[in-house]
């Protein structure tokens, strides 16, 4: 992720950008573009996203998005970002008209699966923002190393290995996932 101007820029500014194919996200007011992911990335969070999601409606539990839905997390400057995956409790479910603008209410549980292009810090600063916004759990998933680390709101961080189980806590209540699941690709291992 590269930034891509020197202006600062506002959410509402970047709500106005022409579509162009490009996935934009916005730090401290500066424009950053994501480029494509590899086949492992979207592997790996088409099915993250399905087992939270099917566990999420059978529960009735909340909403699960994927993909461009950017939220508005800080202000002046502006910080709007999209993770792959977030679930928002049913509760805390947005209005219609939240639902159709870069939403400052934060979900409950941000996903990112981790790029080989993406930087140590950046990739610091996106879980810092999330965490300072109001989010519970940011979910790291490492491709390479085969792992996920927990960031909490509380301040902890846990990082789980291939045979740990990730962990729903208060957000997903009774959510377990193997690890090594998040990566198995049916017929190759």
């Amino acid at each position: 992720m590269t930034a891509i101007n020197v202006t600062l820029m506002t959410a509402e500014e970047l709500a106005e950008m022409p579509d162009d194919g490009k996935r934009y996200e916005l730090i401290r007011g500066e424009l950053y573009v994501n480029g494509p992911t590899f086949p492992l990335h979207g592997w790996i969070e088409s099915g993250l996203n399905a087992e939270i999601r099917n566990y999420a409606i059978e529960r009735r539990l909340g909403v699960v998005l994927t993909g461009d839905s950017g939220f508005t997390l800080h202000r002046d400057p502006d910080t709007v970002l999209a993770p792959d995956i977030a679930f928002y409790r049913a509760e805390r479910w947005l209005s219609d008209a939240e639902q159709r603008t870069f939403t400052e209410v934060v979900p409950d549980l941000v996903v990112e699966v981790l790029s080989a292009s993406e930087r140590a810090k950046r990739i610091s600063d996106k879980v810092a923002a999330y965490l300072e916004a109001g989010v519970q759990l940011v979910w790291l998933v490492d491709e390479r190393r085969r792992q996920v680390t927990i960031h909490a709101a509380d301040g902890s961080k846990q990082v789980l290995q291939r045979d740990d189980q990730l962990d729903g806590g208060a957000v997903l209540p009774g959510f377990r996932l193997r690890v090594s699941e998040i990566f198995r690709i049916p017929g190759l291992g």
